[in-house]
């Protein structure tokens, strides 16, 4: 081994002013609804104020989880995480962000605004900005560039863009994830020098995740190697000497990276093994904090939801004393008190009224409902799937989704009668255009990328439809059903009105005839219980059902 490697944490004995960042037996559990995952357990770092630090390891190993810890994007299950001396309790200008991909930046403001963008939200003057933003975006060798869009910037001026966007707001630190992973090699070794040379002009600290050995020798001053995970730590801090040159095809160099890569690969090995059920005393026990970690979840758990119950309990009870307060300013007989709406409520209820007249209701609005979806989701994949049906259907699905419900009573009686048809008809009409709408925006939204790798495996037509297409739009099908069921309950009462002897609508119109003020706020309060519950319901089976789909909602 090159001795002039020395493998130490050199960070464990520095002294409090020498170090900036202080990581201590940090630990990472990921909660599921049945299972749980320690990523990280007992990771120990400390980064000196002019560190160049990079992070290497195998795939899965926690790397990015230690940044977003730092960063303050995560909190951790255990251990210390510090920055010049206080806590890391979140995100701080101080700690800048640079991302693998360059989707954080901001699509509707120029290279220019965009570097800016940081000085305006802490409040610089319009000279310190233009001045802060001309002097970066030189400084990354993008002086010319600052009016382009970020679609007009090749992908490594998009990441310099990123790269001047933080040191504008003169952080620190700089936290950066595999921020060239996506790039040529040409690209990527340009802006590896940029970065050392600025790095170099400015010593601001670094944390670099990589997984290019090359990349972190051609950097970085220290390298800590993490161990596979689960439960992954450092296995070594490597300094990397001063007069090491950077050089790919310097004798010290080759060494060195030969050490890193022998590190990388004992752990790759472990974790194959570990996966293959081959691993005997080698593999790694469970996790010291893993069984407090989860104690810890499952009573966090426990007091949020006695939290949210007692937030619900109190804003009910906040709304009550308000309508009491507002019955009594009010003329009772046109504002009832909680009281005579708690009266008629039950009553209506005990008579099997209320419950008769919301079951009509309910008929109707999910017969119409089914109807306009089973019309609206064919007609949005078309529109979204082929570009001369949405020239044709797009002009007509715009003018008429402007056209309200109750404007069209009239022509739902000429064409259904007064029958159920007219009723079902009307939230048919509203469900169509909202699930029409939101699925043909979920086709044209499908990555390019997802159909491509499909038909390079040789999927039909008929497959790519059924097995990308459909899928990668359920997330938007969802969203416009669950729009569409709320405009159904908007519309159920104009439903009613034609000529309907039962239903909430035509309860609350009757009530109106009669002035039954009670009645009145009766049914309109048994709509919003019934839109909710519907909803809470349908948002429930979303998740059941869709999750594999859309993992967000």
């Amino acid at each position: 081994m090159n001795e002039a490697v020395s493998v130490a944490a050199r960070g464990s004995t520095a002294a409090p002013f020498d170090r900036l960042v202080h990581i201590g037996g940090l630990a990472k559990t990921f909660f599921g609804t049945d299972q749980h995952f320690t990523a990280l357990d007992g990771v120990d770092l400390e980064l000196a104020p002019d560190d160049f630090f990079c992070l290497l390891g195998p795939s899965g190993c926690g790397k990015t989880t230690v940044l977003n810890i730092l960063a303050g994007f995560e909190e951790p299950t255990d251990g210390t995480v510090e920055f010049e001396g206080e806590r890391v309790a979140g995100p701080s200008r101080d700690r800048g962000v640079v991302f693998q991909a360059d989707n954080s930046l901001y699509e509707w403001l120029t290279a220019a605004q965009n570097v800016e963008f940081g000085l305006r939200i802490g409040g610089a003057s319009a000279a310190e900005r233009a001045r802060a933003t001309a002097e970066f975006l030189k400084l990354v060798g993008l002086g010319d560039q600052g009016h382009k869009y970020p679609h007009e910037l090749s992908g490594g001026m998009r990441q310099r863009v990123q790269l001047a966007r933080v040191l504008a707001n003169h952080p620190r630190m700089l936290v950066m994830d595999e921020p060239f992973a996506a790039l040529d090699a040409q690209n990527r070794r340009v802006l590896q020098d940029e970065l050392r040379r600025i790095w170099q002009e400015h010593k601001v600290t670094v944390l670099f995740i990589t997984h290019d050995i090359e990349e972190a020798l051609l950097l970085g001053t220290r390298i800590g190697v993490m161990t596979a995970g689960p439960n992954a730590g450092i296995k070594e801090i490597i300094d990397i000497p001063p007069e090491m040159k950077r050089d790919r095809v310097d004798h010290g160099f080759v060494e060195m990276y030969a050490r890193v890569q022998d590190l990388i690969a004992d752990e790759t090995n472990k974790s194959l093994a570990a996966q293959a059920g081959r691993a005997k005393e080698e593999s790694k026990p469970l996790g010291r904090t893993s069984i407090a970690a989860r104690e810890r979840h499952r009573r966090r758990r426990q007091s949020q939801g006695v939290q949210s119950l007692g937030i619900y309990a109190m804003s009910i009870v906040a709304f009550f004393v308000i309508w009491h307060f507002g019955s009594l300013l009010m003329d009772s007989v046109l504002f009832p008190s909680p009281v005579q709406f708690l009266v008629t409520f039950a009553k209506l209820l005990l008579d099997g009224t209320l419950i008769r007249e919301s079951y009509v209701s309910l008929q109707r609005i999910l017969s119409g409902f089914i109807i306009g979806s089973l019309i609206a989701i064919p007609l949005g994949l078309l529109m979204g799937s082929f570009r001369v049906m949405r020239l044709i259907l797009d002009p007509y699905i715009e003018l008429l989704r402007f056209i309200p419900s109750i404007a069209m009573i009239t022509v739902a009686v000429i064409f259904f009668g007064l029958g159920e048809g007219s009723r079902i008809f009307l939230i048919a009409w509203v469900t169509v255009f909202t699930v029409t709408i939101n699925t043909a925006a979920g086709v044209a939204s499908i990555e390019p990328n997802k159909l491509r790798a499909a038909q390079s495996l040789g999927a039909s037509k008929h497959q790519l439809f059924f097995l990308v297409t459909l899928p990668a739009t359920v997330p938007f099908i969802l969203v416009g059903a669950r729009i569409a069921m709320a405009n159904a309950f908007t519309t159920i009462v104009a439903a009613e009105i034609i000529g309907a002897h039962s239903g909430l609508g035509t309860m609350l119109w009757q009530a109106r005839l009669y002035m039954l003020i009670d009645n009145i706020y009766v049914v309109l309060i048994t709509l919003g219980i019934l839109g909710l519950t519907i909803d809470r319901l349908f948002r429930y089976f979303s998740q059941k059902f869709g999750r594999r789909y859309a993992p967000h909602i």
